[in-house]
């Protein structure tokens, strides 16, 4: 089985129990919903590479980068190949673009972007069977965070 190496840095923000997600067009999360990013370019900083990313997919800009955390997984696409996805996700805070021109100079026509939008998604709604791998691993680390009420605790 080969193994394909691919690394991207992703941003993360949640409001109102809603992420910032895109909905991904071609690729191993084809028809799903993915977090806005990529990979690196040649000379790119990681930060770099996210805000431009956040700004060809998204009408956000990056205004404050609370935090980052690196993970990885293994996807299997077919028979004969699996990817291994290492990724950097920055929990991120936005603010809407509203000038175009602003948009438009991180457009790059010559190509293909994978991304069919932006959209905010209700977090409960977010599953394994319509999001992608690093989706999850976001919604893994925010319910280790959730405070656990322990409603019939017994003092011993």
């Amino acid at each position: 089985m080969e193994t394909l190496e691919h690394f991207g840095v992703y941003g993360a923000c949640v409001s109102d129990d809603r992420l910032l997600c895109v909905k991904k067009h071609g690729g191993p999360y084809n028809g799903r919903y993915d977090l806005p990013g990529g990979s690196r370019k040649n000379g790119e900083s990681l930060l770099d590479t996210l805000n431009r990313e956040f700004a060809e997919e998204t009408s956000y800009k990056i205004i404050e980068i609370y935090e980052n955390s690196l993970f990885d997984t293994f996807v299997k696409i077919n028979e004969r190949q699996t990817v291994h996805h290492i990724f950097g996700i920055y929990d991120v805070k936005l603010e809407k673009i509203n000038n175009i021109e602003e948009v438009r100079r991180y457009i790059n026509c010559s190509e293909i972007n994978d991304s069919l939008g932006e959209e905010w998604v209700a977090i409960k709604d977010l599953t394994e069977k319509n999001s992608s791998p690093l989706i999850l691993k976001v919604l893994a680390t925010q319910r280790e965070f959730q405070a656990k009420k322990y409603d019939e605790w017994k003092i011993l």
